[in-house]
């Protein structure tokens, strides 16, 4: 499915944002205006009744982020109505917020991995480090409350702010995404024992399918950008024990399998196609296929699967 452009998404939230709001919102009319806080300035998106004296912003840049990024956007709907729903104080207090401390940033920093040719324009506003065909970007997790969690795109303005370097919002980002987003990388088999999924007595799956791994994060928020994390191709290596094949095919999922089966690549390819859901996966993050070697322990590309 092809994406919404930012117009298109613009429009798409301020009506079906409505769904997740009480009656009384049916007949807003959602205002969108440009806003600028704290030296940010972002696209907003105000949904405000005629008797109600103050509504907070919706800042439709994260969200079409996220979008972009691979959330599905029926799930971002409820933490948009989640903000008009969180009615600002009439007073400030002064406090620019956890926002801009970043000794309190730092622990809820995360990365994403996207495509370097998918990537575009949007490099140009934030920080970022390119691995051969992978951009590593950098986003805040912060909480609506004990269930609901949104992000943040730290752009070049924000990082500035901060008055830190790339490189060390990159060791920041990368060790912390592990402690609060931690890699998962099940097999077929676990995730099926997990689930109790019932497998028909007739289908016999074969060993190459029930051992492959499938990697993202506990939460599929960070997805394949677990590759990055330290010594997460290692602990692959490991339970697959020794040199395994990647193929990094989404921005929210990669599959793992051991070298002992790189004769079945047709039964992954084919795997891939019938599970991939764009929608759900995010973009293709790539078309390659990668080999983990133990001993050197590094990761190459091997060859193009298209």
């Amino acid at each position: 499915m092809e994406k919404m452009s930012f117009e298109e998404f613009k429009k798409w939230s301020g009506k079906n944002v409505k769904s997740y709001l009480p009656a009384k919102y049916k007949k807003v009319k959602p205002r969108f205006e440009n806003m600028t806080k704290h030296d940010i300035s972002y696209h907003g998106m105000i949904m405000r009744p005629e008797n109600e004296r103050v509504s907070s912003v919706i800042n439709l840049d994260m969200f079409y982020d996220r979008y972009l990024m691979g959330d599905d956007p029926e799930l971002l709907l409820p933490e948009m109505a989640d903000i008009v729903l969180t009615k600002p104080p009439i007073k400030s207090t002064g406090d620019v917020g956890a926002l801009f401390d970043y000794k309190k940033t730092k622990k809820q920093l995360f990365i994403r991995v996207l495509n370097l040719e998918d990537a575009g324009e949007r490099l140009d506003s934030i920080p970022h480090k390119v691995d051969g065909e992978f951009v590593i970007t950098y986003s805040i997790r912060f909480e609506y409350d004990s269930k609901l969690y949104g992000s943040a795109l730290i752009d070049n303005d924000l990082l500035s702010r901060y008055g830190i370097t790339l490189e060390q919002l990159h060791k920041d980002a990368i060790k912390n995404a592990a402690v609060i987003m931690p890699a998962c990388f099940d097999s077929i088999k676990e995730i099926s024992g997990k689930t109790k999924a019932s497998i028909p007595e007739d289908i016999v799956i074969p060993e190459s399918i029930s051992s492959m791994l499938i990697v993202s994060d506990l939460y599929s928020k960070a997805g394949s950008a677990v590759l990055f994390y330290p010594n997460t191709l290692k602990k692959i290596a490991e339970k697959l024990g020794g040199d395994f094949y990647v193929i990094p095919y989404s921005e929210k999922c990669s599959i793992a399998f051991s070298a002992e089966f790189i004769d079945e690549i047709e039964e992954y390819l084919n795997f891939i196609s019938i599970t991939y859901d764009p929608d759900n996966d995010g973009n293709i993050l790539s078309h390659n296929l990668y080999m983990y070697d133990s001993d050197e322990r590094n990761l190459k590309c091997m060859k193009s699967l298209k």
